[in-house]
């Protein structure tokens, strides 16, 4: 079946079919609402729409004033709620569309193909999409911002990176290593107007919205007090290092479990790809690198109450960037390829998982005041990722779309390199079957 598909169809126009269709079903088998942080954010944008009145709360305004036409939409068809909980989803797919628009012309499209079907479902994107947060507005833009400073080189990309920051202001830190990259790189200070115009921006957002420019929202925030040892303390008050060993490994919120692609090096591919979206990559990582430097300490570094690392979204872009790359180019390494093949498989579970699974049968972690919420953080068969295999959940129709689907993306991606290793496994066994079948040099 498959090689009947490949000789009537282009494989590459397969690749945009397969695009499509992903972004329909994540339409119409996601279950979107609007909970939690996000209720606060909707809430905020009520007051605005309907009483004129600006909310002091802490979450910034920015994505949700872009929200706006979806609220009045509303009025017309549906309820506003309704339009507001698909608001991410169509922010994802306006984002594919400007990155897939900027890249076309500096990368080939095999490779761009492979990059947005990983974003739809071989990454978090799928999960975040079900909500009203803030996560998907500011990677988005942050995204498609970086890839028009380093492409597009004009003003005015800047001003996507800008909202993106200005939407979470915790992310400055990650901006500002993006800025320092283009001073050194370019020789031009300049970059440091950007740097200024968007806490500038952040200081007055707080000024308008609370009464004084240097009140977040924040102050005083903490969570519960429970067995570990630096719990119910506010702010910055975590431990770096017990931080970063968690943010980046912990099981059920670690970033290198949740965007595997991470493992995968690019380095061997800055000579074939273009030094421009090479340096797009590097800046992403950069950017990543500031998040988890500043978050390290955050008292909440985990996200609250979601799958996943929540404010570790962005890590998504790099992560499918490179796993893209390890299946076009493909190595001569049987073990890297296998490599490229076990992340893929990950990367798709991890898609598949946040839009089917979510936080299904994890309840124990957030009772009695959170007091073993720990065990979602640390504890294998308490990860959102593994728990569906101790606690099977009864999956309904629509989540049997997106399971189709991601197998169906998994075959598409994975079966040439699937068929490579195959083949080099073969070729190593005839070639070195002399060597290793002389029984008559083998001694007990």
């Amino acid at each position: 079946m498959i090689n009947f598909f490949r000789s009537n169809l282009n494989e590459k126009n397969l690749g945009l079919i397969l695009i499509g269709l992903g972004l329909i079903v994540l339409a119409s088998s996601l279950n979107f609402e609007i909970v939690g942080d996000g209720a606060v954010r909707f809430s905020a944008i009520s007051e605005l729409v309907e009483q004129n009145q600006i909310s002091p709360t802490k979450y910034s305004l920015v994505s949700s004033i872009f929200s706006i036409p979806f609220y009045w939409i509303g009025f017309f068809y549906k309820s506003p709620i309704f339009w507001c909980a698909r608001y991410n989803y169509f922010i994802f797919i306006i984002g594919l569309i400007f990155s897939y628009k900027i890249l076309s012309n500096f990368l080939d499209r095999g490779i761009l193909i492979k990059f947005v079907l990983l974003l739809i479902i071989g990454s978090m994107f799928p999960h975040h999409l079900r909500h009203y947060y803030g996560e998907v507005f500011t990677t988005i833009f942050v995204f498609v911002g970086i890839l028009g400073v380093t492409l597009i080189q004009t003003i005015w990309m800047w001003m996507f990176l800008i909202l993106g920051i200005v939407n979470t202001p915790a992310t400055i830190m990650g901006f500002t290593l993006v800025v320092l990259e283009r001073i050194w790189t370019n020789k031009r200070l300049r970059y440091c107007l950007y740097l200024a115009l968007t806490i500038f921006i952040i200081i007055l957002e707080s000024w308008i919205r609370r009464g004084n420019p240097l009140v977040s929202g924040y102050e005083g925030e903490h969570g519960y007090k429970t067995v570990l040892p630096y719990s119910g303390k506010p702010g910055f008050s975590y431990p770096f290092l017990f931080g970063l060993i968690s943010i980046l490994f912990s099981f059920g919120k670690g970033v290198f479990f949740y965007a595997p692609g991470l493992f995968l090096s690019v380095k061997p591919y800055n000579s074939i790809i273009h030094p421009s979206v090479y340096k797009s990559y590097r800046l992403w990582l950069y950017f990543l690198a500031g998040l988890v430097v500043v978050y390290a300490r955050w008292w909440a570094w985990y996200g609250g109450v979601f799958w996943g690392p929540r404010f570790f979204l962005f890590a998504s872009i790099p992560a499918s960037f490179s796993v893209a790359l390890c299946l076009h180019y493909k190595s001569k390494h049987t073990l890297s390829n296998l490599l490229t093949l076990i992340v893929l498989i990950w990367s798709i579970w991890v898609g598949v998982s946040g839009a089917v699974f979510g936080e299904a049968n994890m309840g124990i972690c957030f009772e009695n005041n959170y007091q073993l919420e720990f065990l979602c953080w640390y504890v294998p068969e308490f990860s959102a990722l593994l728990r569906p295999f101790v606690e099977p959940v009864n999956l309904e129709a629509r989540h049997i779309k997106i399971v189709v689907y991601g197998i169906a993306v998994f075959i598409y991606l994975g079966f040439p390199i699937l068929k490579l290793i195959i083949n080099q496994i073969i070729f190593t066994l005839k070639h070195n079957q002399r060597e290793y079948l002389k029984f008559k040099d083998w001694k007990f």
